[in-house]
């Protein structure tokens, strides 16, 4: 019982101080190529990282509209249209080396 108690303890811990716990964290993974071919969902989650920005004072609320737009032509020029973004594997490939 002690036992179970503690890996409790630990889980709820490491799950604490997990970075997956922020917002912003979860939803960077619109920049992961395999994420990027879902167009509608990486424009959401880009979003949600621009509005954290704002809120932070990070970055200025009128640039944001120019930062989504940006993206979404790379979304769309790029992105959609090679199959390497398909096929892109972490195991295999280096995101820097990636282009």
């Amino acid at each position: 019982m002690d036992c179970k108690k503690f890996l409790i303890k630990l889980t709820m811990k490491l799950l604490e101080k997990s970075p997956l716990r922020y917002s912003i964290v979860r939803n960077l993974s619109c920049l992961d190529p395999r994420n990027m071919t879902d167009k509608k969902k990486c424009l959401n989650k880009m979003n949600h990282i621009l509005n954290s920005m704002i809120e932070a004072k990070y970055v200025d609320e009128n640039v944001c509209d120019e930062i989504l737009m940006e993206f979404d032509g790379y979304l769309d020029n790029v992105a959609l249209k090679h199959s390497d973004f398909f096929e892109f594997s972490p195991e295999n490939s280096r995101v820097d080396e990636f282009l």
